[in-house]
Formats: structure tokens, sequence, C-alpha cells
């Protein structure tokens, strides 16, 4: 198959969630379809681009074009913020060099299917013409500030804001995505959401891959020892840090009366405001890191990973990739939105920071129960959420949407329905209700 992928970042190296799923379906594909690649991304992508290209690995990277700044951004996205048709994150990445290399990459080739990755690229569907194209959101935007409304926001007008860019996003999401053929969520639950909110009935649900370099990382030692717990995530989203400091100000301190006291190192991320890195770190037997060059590396001197996520939403690779690396995860049921394991067998659920607690006091003290949930983590994410097998989901997903387009080119299928949530009938549908009640009404 020839494939055309529109991604909203370069995503090589993979450095951050928006790159790592199109970098596994990339490398899947490419070993086996011929890829082209149109992306945005800065200097340093471009030159990476172009050591690729040298040495002929990945897909073909027709260009890498730098996204929108400046005061023109900002004063469009309040326009669209008060306007209320388009997202106003898509500003940035909509400009012309854009459109014109997406114009000549299709006048230059015939492509099966055009993969548009996240959802602020949806606006060049409408360039692909009749070539089949699939819409990759990964997460319903309508539903992640909906959520983020209720568990993050503070303040009124903060929250009036998050409603307006909600009802927006829900408008794109009604108006525009049933035009693709095919809308890609990694879970069942964005899934369902988007069923009920928008009619939509073109969703598919393929979850997020772990790279290998994880599924091959040697399991923790065994034997009762101070273990090494790993929290990683954001520290700038309240969702993430409001769970730790609450753990750390109730409950880390009955963690240091135990015969073997274990240790915690929590990864905060890049750019994390100092108050919220230093509120963290004044703990006995706590160590916080902004930034590791190998995640990997990092997970092999751990032995639990701990996620005490107060929002859902999507999938979480960070979760991932610690199950596929055989530690033992504790964690809330938002941050395992999306996995589909069972508790106690691959991993131990914790409604709040006591059952966290808990959890943490057994997996010290039985080493056997700490290697064992970790191995089946590692078997459940090799059997459902290795690159292999999420990339083989993808083929098919490609092979159905290029078929279902042909076939309705063809005229052996109907046309897809175009619904809206709730439905509503129009003025003249109602009064050719009317004529049609009167008609059957008559005498004969």
């Amino acid at each position: 198959m020839r494939l055309l992928f529109l991604c909203q970042e370069f995503p090589y190296p993979p450095t951050n969630g928006t790159r790592m799923k199109p970098f596994n379906i990339l490398k899947h594909a490419a070993s086996r379809h011929e890829c082209d690649l149109l992306a945005f991304g800065d200097a340093e992508d471009v030159a990476t681009a172009r050591i690729m290209r040298a040495r002929g690995v990945g897909p073909r990277t027709l260009r890498v074009v730098p996204p929108r700044y400046g005061a023109n951004v900002r004063v469009r996205q309040v326009a669209h913020l008060l306007a209320g048709n388009e997202m106003p994150s898509a500003v940035r990445w909509k400009c012309a060099p854009f459109e014109r290399e997406i114009t000549s990459a299709l006048g230059r080739r015939r492509y099966d299917v055009v993969h548009l990755d996240m959802a602020n690229m949806w606006s060049y569907g409408a360039l692909v013409g009749n070539t089949p194209k699939v819409l990759s959101i990964n997460d319903s935007v309508s539903r992640y500030f909906d959520l983020k409304t209720r568990t993050e926001v503070d303040g009124t007008c903060a929250r009036l804001l998050n409603r307006r860019l909600c009802r927006i996003a829900a408008s794109v999401e009604q108006k525009e995505f049933p035009e693709f053929q095919s809308v890609h969520v990694v879970s069942g639950a964005e899934a369902d959401h988007l069923h009920r909110t928008a009619g939509l009935r073109n969703v598919h649900v393929i979850p997020i891959s772990v790279e290998n370099e994880y599924l091959d990382l040697p399991l923790p030692a065994p034997g009762v020892r101070p273990l090494v717990i790993l929290t990683s995530g954001h520290m700038n989203l309240p969702s993430i840090a409001r769970p730790v400091r609450e753990f750390l100000e109730r409950y880390w301190s009955v963690t240091r009366t135990w015969r073997v006291p274990p240790q915690w190192i929590i990864l905060s991320g890049r750019r994390t405001r100092e108050a919220t890195r230093l509120s963290v770190s004044e703990r006995p037997g706590v160590r916080v890191l902004q930034w590791v060059e190998s995640y990997p590396d990092l997970l092999q001197q751990t032995d639990v990973a701990l996620f005490l996520d107060s929002r859902a939403g999507g999938m979480k690779n960070r979760v991932l990739q610690a199950l596929a690396a055989g530690r033992a995860v504790i964690a809330t049921e938002e941050a395992l939105e999306g996995i589909d394991g069972r508790h106690g067998e691959h991993f131990f659920i914790a409604r709040d920071g006591e059952a966290a607690l808990a959890y943490l006091g057994e997996l010290t003290t039985n080493s056997c129960l700490r290697l064992t949930v970790g191995e089946c983590g590692r078997r459940l994410v090799r059997d459902r959420y290795s690159a292999d097998v999420v990339g083989r989901a993808w083929e098919r997903l490609y092979e159905r949407t290029a078929m279902e387009r042909k076939a309705h080119a063809a005229g052996m299928a109907p046309p897809r329905l175009r619904t809206s949530a709730p439905l509503r009938y129009s003025l003249w549908s109602r009064a050719l209700a009317r004529y049609l009640r009167r008609e059957a009404n008559q005498p004969v």
C-alpha cells in the first residue's frame, strides 16, 4: 500500500506522547509499505529528517514545515474562540506551505490511504479529495475538556473557558468528523463518548503500543530489600500533582516505620514549576528528577510503579511502559483507562491513597507476588500492546478504509450516513411528514 502521513509533530525521535504513536505506526508500516511523511517541526527536526533521508531509514520525509507562532496566531485563536467554528489550538497548524505540500504530494503520487494524525489536522482532510482518509485523534477533544473542567480547573473564568472549548470541540466532532472514512481513538471510553455525543459510526479503537525495548528489560531482582518506587508524569498538571502531594502528606511517613522503608523516585517532567518540585522533594526517601535521557534505564532501576492520576482520558504511555518492563504497577482506574487487564493479576487498582499504601506494603514483604504480577503485566503487553500486534491492527484498518472507499465509489454499498446527536428534524422534513399523514388519511 501507499500511505501518506500528515503529522502534527515530526515523530523522530519519540520524545513525547504526541510523537510516540505515529513513530510506532511508521516503524511497522514503513518496513512493509510505501510511506511518505509530511509533518510540522523545528530546525532540529529538519536536520533529523535530512539524516534519515541520507541513511535511507524510516519513511520518505517529503518536508518538515515549522508551525505558526506570534501575535497573529494569538489573535486568530481568540477569533476562533469567539466565533466557535473551529478549535483555537488548530491555528498553529494551519498554514499555506503545508497545504501546498499536500497538494503537491497528491498530484505526484496516488495514495491508497492518507493518515491525518491528531485532531488539529482535521481541516486538511478537505484537500485529500476522494482518497480514503483516517483521522487519528487518540482522545476525544470534547471529552478532554469536559474531564479537565471537572477534575483540574479552579476558578469561574477558567471553567467557563474550558466549557466553551468543550462545546467548540463537540461541534467540530459532530460536523466534520463524519467526512472521514475512519476516525481512530485509543480506548473504548473515547469511542463510547463519540458515539453518544457526536453520533459517529466511523470510530475505530486501536490502542497505543510499546517499543520492544521495554519488553526486553530484565525483571527486578527478588528478595526483601528497600524497594524503589517510580512515579512519572507532568507535575504541572493538577490531576497528577495533587494526588502525589496528598499521598506524601498523609501516607509517606507510614512507610518510614516499615522494617525496610522504600525509596521513591518522581519524574516530574521538564519545565515543572519550582514550587511544585520542592513541595514533593522535601521528604525523606524522595528524589525528584525533571528529565532523564533514557526512561528505560530509569525503569530498570525500579521495582514498583505508582500512578495516582485523578483524570482519565485516552491511554497513558508511561503506565503501559511500566507494565512492559515487568514492574508491579499500582494505579488508579483513571490511569489504567484503555488497558484491558485484571486487578490482582496484571496490576493493582488503588481507589485512594490508603489502598495504594496497603498494596505497597504487601509488595515490600512479598517479592514472589511482586515478580508474578510484573511478569503477568509484561505478558499482557506483549500479547495485546506490542508494536507488532498494534501495527497489524493498523494495517487492517488501512486496508478496510481503502476497500470501503472503493466499494462506495463503485456503488456496492450505501454512502455513510452523516449523523448528529441529538437528531433534529428540519422544517422541510416536518412539512413532508404532515403531508404524508394527510395523504394517508384521505378516503379512497
